[in-house]
């Protein structure tokens, strides 16, 4: 069984990000020969590039798209993506595209093949708060999520994929109450990558 875990470096007004810091906590957990980490540029048209080529040489057998959600105090497991591109904000790189498609010619929405129920219920079962969110946005986000399930598609690959979106971690909290402790984070994903492994 192989993973690959990404997340995104910081944007707009972050100077962290959940997604990223992350990742090398995982990395301590999980063998390399099952784990593959990658932080993915926040900019709408290179998002895909590493993550095809990830697909290609390291041939995962799941995909978890990790990002931030300033708006969620819980784990939220994406149910769909959609084929827009409508940014309130601009990427990294200046980019700000309005009611675009992300793949001209594609399909409408692009629903994650991940055992979305399972993994909420594993979460529960942790007492880790989580959700199924039925919107990843029209950010960079959802461009990566929908790019990705477009690939597998098109390329008839048997591979779980999907997103999801954490919330800002606590010393990050602006008095919201829309965050999570780190440690609480890596634990719900770990539950996760544990489960996939198991099911080998």
């Amino acid at each position: 069984m192989k993973i690959l875990v990404t997340g995104f470096e910081p944007f707009l007004s972050l100077t962290r990000n959940p997604s990223k810091e992350v990742l090398p906590m995982l990395e301590k957990e999980v063998n390399k020969e099952h784990l593959k980490t990658m932080v993915l540029p926040v900019v709408f048209d290179r998002v895909f590039d590493p993550v095809k080529e990830a697909i290609d040489d390291f041939k995962p057998d799941v995909i978890l798209h990790l990002g931030v959600a300033e708006s969620r105090d819980k784990i939220s497991l994406e149910r769909v993506a959609i084929n827009v591109k409508d940014a309130r904000g601009v990427d990294n790189m200046g980019n700000q595209p309005v009611d675009e498609p992300i793949l001209k010619d594609r399909a409408s929405a692009y629903f994650s093949t991940l055992p979305i129920r399972k993994l909420e219920g594993l979460l529960n079962d942790a007492n880790i708060p989580v959700e199924i969110s039925n919107s990843a946005g029209t950010y960079v986000c959802n461009n990566i999520m929908y790019h990705t399930l477009s690939y597998l598609e098109q390329q008839k690959l048997d591979v779980m994929a999907g997103f999801i979106h954490l919330p800002l971690m606590k010393d990050q909290d602006k008095g919201t109450n829309k965050s999570m402790e780190l440690r609480m984070i890596k634990e719900g994903i770990m539950r996760m990558i544990e489960y996939f492994l198991d099911e080998s």
